[in-house]
């Protein structure tokens, strides 16, 4: 789209003017320099002679835009400036500036020079009706947007590195809304705002050429897999829409704040995990003996069920002697020589009386169930926890399946107490995390929507990518990662959802488009007027049939 100024901000060939390009008649920055405050009024300081003045962003300018287009909005926005503008200006604005900058003297020609600037950008934004909100303040995204169009247009033609035309416009837009909204913005921030748009406007060799690599926290990462997991859900969501449903996930997440002692998820862990998984294993009977007490004892015998009575007995009775000595003070002659595992669990049994008797009456009993012990160690583990008839409510089961079917996933061979530990790992990092302050990272991820998925990277040693690289869909996919990994069917639906992920991930990588041709590729069934929600920086593709701007 081209307007008939050469000059517009809105121009294909032109970014948004900085005001050291307009060069407005009265805009001459004094030489001279800032004095000392004076009391009486006839030695205050000229403001239009200070360096605030000219400074977009000081105080003192924000105060006076700010101010001046509120009083010209009122007066129903005159175009030229008169004597009975500045009566107003004066009678509206003096009493306020008086207390703000007391050592400053107002005078009309700062009150012209103000009106002057804010002129020329109402005056720019006339022919574009959507430039301004009806309140009178700046439509940022809808100049980003348009800028970001022109940029796409000569990127491929053009020197500048991407990040030097970042900046140039974040700082142009910057000094916009510092006129127009008399607010002092982020340069930083609208200078990744708008990085991240331009990285989805190179093709994939140039993006990888031209911007460097970079680092994402835990609080990036865990962000972008929930608004991932989000939109396989629900692909059409628009970004605001997107912003509250991640914002309800994180709200799950804050339970982890409220939960002190991990122990006791452990235990709720390796119950959850045997209540899933244990369908998947042949059925066993004969641990009628096997109560919630001794669980952890029978976990500890298994490893040795190999040994005689005798041996046990021996062994047991020998770290019983060593660790009673110490707790009296004392240091035996001789350490026996034993499985660190076999102190640790004798000193937590706290050397009951009837301990060592106990262990060997259940070792008795374990013997006489070969059937069950002569499973692998997780499967026994996997039993043994199936038994109890703790109750754990159904929101903690479905929270805590989560990321027990992550570290699942990620190693579908592992044992329950390794998964159990992984999965333990991983909630005491999300605990660890602040939410308080997210909101500038959930912006600008949401604002790239399914496009964010270009950002990660997978190895392609991945099983998962390779899979569904040589599958081709999702279904096939997971049929033949359940085949090859059945301890994986309780998590189905899970597994489903990360395969849905990974199959975009590949779909996004295997061509040399940039992400964007690519995100309207994904989406080329969907209406331009739900796209522009869904990406609302984005300029729409004008070959669409439903194109309108």
């Amino acid at each position: 789209m081209r307007f008939s100024s050469s000059n517009s901000p809105f121009s294909q060939d032109d970014f948004l003017p900085s005001m050291e390009e307009i060069q407005l008649p009265l805009d001459k920055k004094p030489s001279t320099s800032k004095k000392e405050p004076h009391t009486e009024l006839k030695d205050l300081f000229p403001v239009d002679e200070t360096e605030e003045f000219y400074d977009p962003f000081s105080d003192l300018n924000l105060f006076l835009a700010k101010r001046v287009k509120q009083e010209l909005l009122r007066e129903k926005n005159p175009k030229t400036w008169s004597h009975k503008i500045a009566s107003i200006l004066f009678k509206e604005i003096m009493p306020e500036f008086t207390k703000r900058f007391p050592t400053y003297r107002l005078g009309q020609t700062a009150l012209k020079k103000t009106f002057d600037k804010i002129r020329y950008y109402l005056d720019r934004f006339q022919e574009e009706k959507k430039a301004l909100h009806p309140s009178g303040r700046l439509n940022v995204g809808y100049l980003l947007k348009k800028n970001l169009s022109a940029w796409s247009k000569k990127a491929s033609h053009t020197d500048a590195h991407p990040y030097q035309t970042a900046s140039q416009l974040a700082m142009k837009v910057s000094q916009c809304i510092a006129f127009i909204n008399g607010e002092r913005p982020s340069v930083n921030k609208l200078t990744e705002t708008i990085c991240s748009m331009q990285r989805h406007l190179l093709p994939k060799k140039e993006r990888d050429l031209k911007l460097p690599q970079r680092s994402y926290d835990l609080l990036d990462k865990t962000l972008v897999r929930i608004q991932l997991e989000e939109l396989i859900k629900q692909p059409l969501l628009s970004q605001k829409e997107l912003k509250e449903s991640i914002h309800a996930r994180l709200l799950e997440l804050e339970r982890l704040q409220k939960i002190s002692n991990f122990d006791d998820l452990r235990e709720t862990l390796s119950l959850l995990f045997a209540e899933r998984v244990h369908p998947t294993l042949p059925s066993h009977k004969g641990l009628s003996f096997v109560t919630e007490k001794n669980i952890k004892t029978l976990l500890f015998l298994a490893p040795l069920q190999h040994l005689s009575e005798e041996e046990l007995k021996r062994n047991l009775q020998a770290a019983i002697s060593y660790i009673e000595a110490l707790e009296m003070g004392s240091m035996p002659a001789n350490c026996p020589v034993l499985k660190q595992e076999i102190f640790a669990f004798v000193k937590e049994a706290k050397l009951e009386k009837t301990f060592l008797e106990t262990l060997l009456q259940l070792f008795v009993k374990m013997k006489k169930t070969p059937e069950v012990w002569q499973l692998s160690l997780n499967e026994i583990e996997i039993i043994l926890w199936r038994l109890p008839t703790k109750k754990i409510s159904e929101p903690l089961k479905n929270f805590l399946s989560y990321f027990l079917a992550s570290s699942h996933i990620d190693r579908p061979e592992a044992a329950l107490s390794e998964i159990v530990e992984e999965t333990l790992k991983n909630l005491a990092k999300i605990k660890a995390l602040s939410f308080s302050s997210i909101e500038e990272k959930l912006e600008l991820w949401t604002l790239q929507h399914d496009m964010v998925i270009s950002c990660l990277s997978f190895p392609k040693e991945n099983l998962l990518l390779q899979t569904i690289a040589r599958e081709g869909n999702v279904e096939r996919a997971l049929s033949l990662t359940l085949q090859a990994h059945p301890e994986l069917t309780p998590w189905r639906s899970f597994l489903e959802m990360r395969l849905a992920i990974l199959h975009k991930y590949h779909w996004y990588q295997k061509e040399e488009s940039s992400s964007y041709q690519r995100f309207l590729a994904w989406h080329e069934k969907t209406h331009s007027s739900l796209l522009e929600k869904m990406v609302p920086l984005m300029p729409l593709d004008p070959s669409r049939s439903d194109f309108s701007f």
